[in-house]
């Protein structure tokens, strides 16, 4: 198994749960950009699920985890269709899931 790396942990501003955010700066519709971003989160949710973040992390340890899934590219219908699926999935976990969109300009 790959080992998952997480790219930023941080904790809410209350610090009453734990964010592991990742980035998907690609567009939606790219080949493999889907399945690329389901197998990263998978891995989240195996450190997550495996308490290797409480290992890690022991400050983390019994609070609550959302993964913030950072995005650049606008979220096609089919796409948030497809990560509808993964939030209900995950909140059957108890991990919540935030979409943040960035929208990146040049000047």
């Amino acid at each position: 198994m790959d080992e998952t790396v997480i790219e930023k942990v941080s904790l809410s501003a209350r610090k009453d749960r734990v964010i592991l955010s990742l980035t998907q700066p690609d567009p939606w519709d790219a080949e493999g950009v889907m399945n690329s971003l389901l197998t990263r989160i998978g891995g989240y949710i195996s450190v997550i699920e495996s308490g290797s973040l409480a290992r890690e992390l022991p400050e983390t340890e019994g609070m609550p985890a959302t993964l913030r899934i950072v995005f650049h590219e606008v979220m096609p219908d089919k796409a948030a269709e497809k990560m509808a699926l993964v939030n209900g999935r995950l909140q059957e976990r108890g991990i919540g899931m935030e979409l943040l969109h960035v929208s990146v300009g040049y000047s």
